[in-house]
């Protein structure tokens, strides 16, 4: 039953987000040479939508709590947390997977890759590149949060046609393996984003809402 199979990944990823976005932190701050990460007060990763307390449907919106790389050799890269993904949206995941897609095999809910997430955002492609590189080449980015996150699927829409990215929005994702703890394991997902492109992402993401839904009910 792809609901159980769906209940489970969503527990799963309530429990391992925040070890997730904060591993990945750690990652990005140690690789870019930062000397601190700027967060709020009292630790974590502060997004207050995440982990146990993330509600079914709740808000699926780009973004969360921002965090800012200071003082290293890549200031300009950011770090956005995002929610857990809302069942809602997994449910609605489902439907675009159905047969006949491509993907549309048992169970439906393996195509689901990014149940945890963050974004980077970094000024230009020199930077993207970079950024990409600390989980993509294991030699560049050295010590204990270099382990526990592999890439396992890059999805480069930079090197896409025209006709084929949607609605003209181009950004990398890696999808990464994440060894949790206690012995749990996540695919999740690392967006990085070129900043005009990004700015421009978070201005358009209502009509991308509506675009997507199967249903005027989706929409709510």
């Amino acid at each position: 039953d792809e609901e159980v199979f769906l209940a489970q990944l969503y527990r799963r990823a309530t429990l391992l987000n925040g070890a997730f976005q904060q591993h990945v932190a750690a990652m990005v701050a140690r690789c870019s040479g930062a000397d601190s990460f700027e967060g709020p007060a009292g630790g974590g990763h502060g997004c207050g939508k995440c982990g146990d307390g993330a509600a079914d449907g709740g808000d699926d919106r780009p973004g969360g709590w921002l965090g800012n790389l200071k003082e290293g050799p890549d200031p300009a890269v950011e770090v956005h947390f995002a929610p857990v993904k809302s069942m809602a949206r997994m449910r609605d995941k489902l439907v675009e997977y159905a047969p006949p897609h491509p993907g549309g095999t048992w169970p439906l809910s393996a195509n689901i890759l990014d149940p945890v997430r963050l974004s980077l955002v970094a000024d230009g492609p020199a930077r993207i590149l970079r950024a990409a590189s600390w989980f993509s080449d294991a030699a560049l980015c050295t010590g204990p949060n270099a382990e526990g996150v592999a890439v396992v699927r890059v999805k480069n829409g930079f090197g896409l046609g025209r006709g084929d990215v949607a609605d003209g929005y181009r950004d990398l994702k890696l999808f990464v393996s994440f060894d949790g703890p206690a012995g749990l394991g996540i695919i999740g997902e690392i967006q990085v984003h070129d900043q005009a492109l990004h700015d421009l992402k978070l201005k358009m993401h209502k009509l991308y809402k509506v675009k997507r839904a199967q249903s005027a009910d989706m929409i709510m």
